[in-house]
């Protein structure tokens, strides 16, 4: 890792295909979540100025962009100052079983632990879901949206915290990015709590962070 993985791009690319974080996979989930919960422990025990407890914070308002670039290469396969996850998110690229199988992975997650809150960015890609008729696209978003508040049986009723969504193909923000004189109207995307005009954001942000979770290869689907 100290040498980024120069030199070393068959074992990287060996790292990338194992088991990773957000396909329901027990294996990689189990190690998630301990991690999780080694990072937590250890910052709720840690005390302020005033005495009180530190409160681990898994929300990471596009500082996840700030942070990876200060950040070298990490065991998984990322290179040095490429961006980090958004909050409880996969790593890009990562989860690419579905929608639902990532939900499923951020709920074995202990959130009694996570005290300073978290934060999840779906992501839906229309394309994704265009061959469905109308029925299926109901039943698919059903069985997200019954998960992520905890009425799915599969989930036991546990739910996740703060989620928010953007729906956008990936040809449409790309455009918005590249020639955002064609857009006369505001074209909104949820940005951490906020919404922003994707007309003025910076291109950087949106090829960087918000455009590749639409991939349907990606973390969306």
């Amino acid at each position: 890792m100290k040498r980024n993985f120069e030199g070393f791009e068959e074992l990287r690319n060996i790292i990338q295909k194992i088991p990773k974080f957000g396909n329901n996979i027990p294996y990689a989930d189990k190690e998630a979540v301990e991690l999780a919960k080694i990072v937590s422990e250890k910052i709720n025990q840690q005390k302020n100025p005033f005495g009180e407890n530190f409160a681990a914070d898994w929300s990471s308002p596009s500082t996840n962009l700030l942070y990876g670039y200060w950040t070298g290469a990490t065991p998984d396969g990322r290179k040095a100052r490429e961006d980090l996850s958004f909050g409880l998110d996969p790593s890009t690229g990562m989860a690419t079983s579905g929608l639902l199988t990532r939900v499923l992975s951020q709920l074995k997650l202990d959130y009694e632990i996570i005290t300073g809150g978290s934060a999840v960015a779906m992501s839906i890609n229309p394309q994704g879901i265009k061959g469905l008729n109308l029925k299926e696209k109901a039943q698919y978003l059903k069985d997200i949206i019954s998960a992520i508040f905890g009425y799915s049986p599969a989930v036991e009723g546990k739910g996740l915290g703060y989620v928010y969504f953007n729906v956008f193909s990936f040809e449409q923000l790309l455009d918005v990015a590249e020639n955002p004189e064609k857009y006369p109207y505001p074209v909104i995307v949820r940005i951490h709590g906020q919404y922003g005009d994707a007309r003025k954001l910076s291109p950087d942000i949106l090829k960087r962070d918000i455009i590749p979770r639409l991939d349907p290869g990606s973390v969306s689907f």
